[in-house]
């Protein structure tokens, strides 16, 4: 019967033999997606990044409830040591009466400032660049109880009782360089937003051009 099934179909099949299948790839092996950090392991990274930061600009942005803002772009360059850093800091105060504007750069030992686009003056150093960019940083060695905001834990947030004030930080989690820091007082209503830029850039600060 089965040489006869052969035959009614051409004699081209051998007894015994049948016909090869399609080759079956092999499914590949999906390595498992490594699980996003923890926050308090990315705000560890945050407190290295701080600790190892020499030079960089940042914008700062206070606004009060009563719609008077403070404003400040600042270069920095630590240096070293503290006592041959350097930076440059423009401040600007809005209020209903007008703008207030001060420039200030202070190079190693020497210092001068300028109000509303004047002259440049001399006048004594006051504080250095870790004095003046300490308080816009995110001081992530003193949060406690941090959250992770999204998965990513690309952004934390934490309440700061030193400073009643709700943070909120947005930060490249594989580094912990810090990207934006927003935080918000209770009592006042002041909202703070700083902008980090150039972290360890190259930053050259001149002094100004005297008379």
């Amino acid at each position: 019967i089965a040489r006869d099934i052969a035959r009614s179909h051409g004699g081209d099949i051998t007894l015994g033999d049948s016909p090869a299948g399609p080759d079956i790839a092999p499914t590949p092996e999906i390595p498992p997606t490594p699980a996003p950090p923890a926050a308090d392991v990315v705000l560890q990274r945050v407190a290295a990044a701080e600790s190892a930061v020499q030079s960089g600009q940042l914008q700062a942005m206070l606004t009060n409830r009563d719609g008077s803002n403070s404003s400040a772009e600042m270069l920095f360059n630590l240096g070293e040591q503290q006592s041959i850093s350097s930076f440059h800091i423009t401040t600007k105060y809005t209020t209903s009466s007008g703008v207030t504007t001060l420039d200030q750069i202070v190079i190693k030992d020497t210092a001068w400032e300028r109000r509303d686009g004047g002259e440049w003056n001399r006048v004594p150093v006051q504080e250095g660049a870790w004095g003046q960019i300490r308080a816009f940083m995110p001081q992530a060695g003193s949060v406690n109880t941090p959250v992770a905001a999204n998965e990513g834990a690309t952004e934390l947030r934490w309440y700061d009782a030193d400073r009643d004030s709700d943070c909120v930080l947005a930060v490249d989690a594989a580094t912990g360089v810090p990207k934006e820091l927003r935080r918000v007082a209770r009592s006042s209503g002041s909202t703070l937003v700083v902008t980090y830029g150039g972290w360890n850039s190259t930053v050259d600060i001149q002094p100004p051009a005297t008379p």
